[in-house]
């Protein structure tokens, strides 16, 4: 299942607010400060979960995106 992630500049990677939230949402976080091949390595990996379930609705993969998206969207509105 595909994951919302978050990539965030250096600006807020010692918020551990942040850090409990996307945690206790069950989000991947991913700090924008963190070595470029963590980054890098793990937004193609969701890239390719996400092309999977886009291409799979009748498997299940819509609703995991309409998931995702439900989510990020509560973890957002929960940070303003």
């Amino acid at each position: 299942m595909a994951v919302v992630s978050l990539i965030l500049g250096d600006q807020i990677s010692n918020n551990n607010n942040l850090k409990k939230r996307a945690k206790v949402a069950g989000v991947s976080l991913i700090l924008g400060d963190q070595a470029i091949e963590d980054v890098s390595a793990r937004t193609q990996v969701l890239f390719k979960e996400t092309i999977r379930d886009l291409a799979t609705p009748l498997q299940g993969g819509w609703t995991r995106c309409v998931e995702d998206l439900r989510t990020g969207l509560k973890l957002g509105k929960d940070l303003l």
